[in-house]
């Protein structure tokens, strides 16, 4: 049998794989996941209580004159926060401009998933890549509350940090087709920017970039002095930063907080809490172990029962491919009967034991034929590297929800291009072509998309409670469910009759979102009290800044931390400071529940007792 010619540097296996006319129908399904999904999750993507509130409330007093660091308590790098502080500066503060904005970095990383993966795979796979991101990713929501999305995250600078990677590795691709300075020059600037998100972006980029440019430079496709501008471009950035608090603050402290957020990854106690090992997967290794290697098990048997079908209805053609699409349709029909037996959410456990033996196939195919490196296997390695390294915080435990709606985002992409593009090209490199397994896989992969979709549906379906005003405005649970958004809403009105606008007030432990919606300032320059925030701050200090402060008002917020291992305020921890409260505060006004007292959610707002010989 001919095949037709082969690219560069990997002459064994032929390009030109049928693409089902993606390239016609993809754009159009792309728009409309894009669309349905940004529609069913409307205002719906930020917890009201948890880790959201810093999102806004340290952007918007940015933006007032305050500095990060030396007047707010923060763990990672500037970039997101100051990005946002320009935003507020010019479109006033609110959480859809935020929104708006972040929305069109998931347009515009859509777009840049589909030209990677076009240029590593063809426009199929490129389509179900791009439906992945947003079926999956950038809208995900998978438990109660929100965050952990494209649109309202958690934390915006690993969102951002890993846009900007991504934008990074697409400009590497078009380095390794036309080398530049100007290119070069663009990837060490914009690489100097991730430094300034979080460090899991930054670590995974820069193994990955090293690599490729390791393996440029033996290619010598490099410019003369490549090496030293990209190190001066990369420097740019961090060096602009410092050189900016430096202004702000004595510099050895500006030095200090650049390099804050990597002392945490080295030196901090705060991956002793239980959550922390829950997301590494150190809680339960062997169990977590299991599983990955279970799961890796479940995929390389169905994709072997796959290749052995292909190779028997191989000798009737295109019959095969008949039979392919109806064994697709049949699956299709039957998941109202199988989906409850399918691990949905375990299957991600076994990325890594995927990705990282096809970063070393793909490094040894190049280092085999050193003197003809295709341009595209380099580039999918480069790309493969960062997925796995960007794994590490959740290597025994990935998934797609929780953090791994950005640290997993690579490399189930890469999963997909291995199982619609990269076996299928081994197959159709063989004595019979592809004319079955690809429309099975390509079926499989669309299936576990939309049962994504589905779930994300059930849980935004929970929420229609608007909690807020004009351009804050948040939908939370529906009141039937929790009165939560009901109990805060009436609260957020009291504030804003009650306490002057020109005042302050802390709220404890969290909801600094009620800073934030009633443009009051905190009286603290800590952001969020969570468990791991005492374990880094300490006890003591928290409470002689209390007490040197004396907040006009504090604001108590019910709230759980579970997952931490030290589920309530007052008796798991910061027990001295909540009796401080009850000594020096008295109550003005409760909201449902007694906060720290019941499963139920309350908030109570306590005004400072008058001195005693007042």
């Amino acid at each position: 049998m001919t095949h037709p010619a082969a690219s560069p540097g990997n002459s064994e296996v032929p390009e030109n794989l049928p693409q089902y006319k993606a390239d016609v129908w993809g754009l159009p399904a792309i728009l409309i996941l894009g669309l349905f999904m940004a529609a069913v999750s409307w205002q719906k993507w930020a917890d009201l209580i948890v880790d959201y509130g810093q999102q806004l409330y340290l952007p918007w007093q940015i933006s007032e004159g305050k500095v990060l660091y030396r007047d707010l308590d923060y763990l990672f790098g500037p970039f997101s926060a100051y990005l946002h502080a320009l935003l507020f500066k010019i479109f006033g503060p609110g959480i859809m401009v935020l929104a708006w904005f972040n929305l069109g970095l998931v347009a515009i990383l859509s777009i840049l998933i589909y030209q990677l993966f076009k240029y590593f795979s063809g426009p199929l796979t490129a389509t179900l890549a791009t439906l992945a991101f947003l079926g999956i990713f950038a809208f995900g929501q998978y438990s109660g509350g929100g965050n952990f999305n494209f649109v309202c995250s958690y934390v915006y600078e690993l969102a951002h940090g890993v846009f900007l990677s991504f934008l990074i590795l697409w400009l590497f691709t078009q380095t390794l087709e036309n080398p530049d300075r100007f290119k070069l020059t663009l990837i060490g600037l914009l690489t100097g920017l991730v430094y300034l998100t979080k460090p899991e972006a930054f670590l995974a980029l820069a193994t990955a970039l090293f690599l490729g440019f390791y393996f440029l430079d033996r290619k010598q496709a490099l410019p003369k002095n490549s090496l030293l501008l990209l190190i001066g471009t990369f420097l740019t950035g961090p060096v602009l930063a410092t050189t900016y608090f430096s202004f702000q603050m004595p510099l050895s402290e500006a030095l200090f907080y650049i390099l804050l957020p990597w002392l945490h990854v080295f030196g901090s106690s705060i991956s002793e809490l239980p959550m922390y090992r829950w997301v590494l997967g150190t809680d339960y290794l062997g169990a977590n172990i299991a599983k990955m290697f279970s799961y890796l098990m479940l995929i390389a048997g169905f994709c072997a029962v796959l290749i052995l079908m292909n190779r028997w209805l191989g000798r009737f053609k295109q019959k095969a491919c008949l039979v392919g699409w109806g064994f697709s349709l049949l699956a299709i029909v039957s998941i109202g009967l199988w989906v409850q037996l399918f691990p949905l959410f375990d299957l991600p456990r076994c990325l890594p034991l995927i990705v990282l033996p096809y970063c070393l196939y793909l490094a040894y195919g190049l280092l085999k034929g050193q003197q003809t490196i295709s341009n595209q296997r380099l580039g999918l390695l480069v790309f493969s590297v960062f997925s796995l390294v960007l794994m590490f915080k959740m290597i025994f435990h990935v998934q797609v929800g929780h953090y791994g709606f950005a640290l997993a985002l690579p490399a189930m992409l890469v999963l997909i291009h291995i199982l619609t593009h990269e076996i299928p090209k081994r197959i159709f490199a063989q004595s019979n072509p592809d004319n079955f397994y690809r429309p099975v896989a390509v079926t499989m992969v669309a299936v576990f998309i939309a049962l994504h979709v589905q779930f994300e549906y059930k849980i935004y379906f929970l929420k229609g409670q608007p909690v807020g005003k004009g351009s804050d405005v948040l939908l939370d649970y529906h009141p039937f469910l929790n009165k939560r958004g009901v109990i805060f809403n009436a609260a957020m009105d009291f504030i804003e009759k009650e306490i002057p606008a020109d005042s302050h007030f802390a709220a404890i432990p969290g909801a600094i979102t009620l800073n934030f919606m009633t443009r009051r300032e905190s009286s603290l320059k800590y952001v969020y009290l969570d468990p791991g925030a005492f374990q880094l701050i300490g006890d003591f200090q928290i409470y002689e800044d209390l007490q040197k402060i004396r907040p006009p008002y504090i604001v108590l917020v019910e709230q759980k931390f579970s997952q931490q291992g030290r589920t309530h305020f007052g008796k798991d921890f910061g027990k001295h400071i909540l009796r401080w409260i009850h000594s020096n505060y008295f109550l003005i006004q409760q909201f449902g529940a007694e906060p720290f007292k019941s499963e139920e959610f309350g908030i109570q707002i306590m005004k400072r007792k008058p001195p005693l010989n007042s």
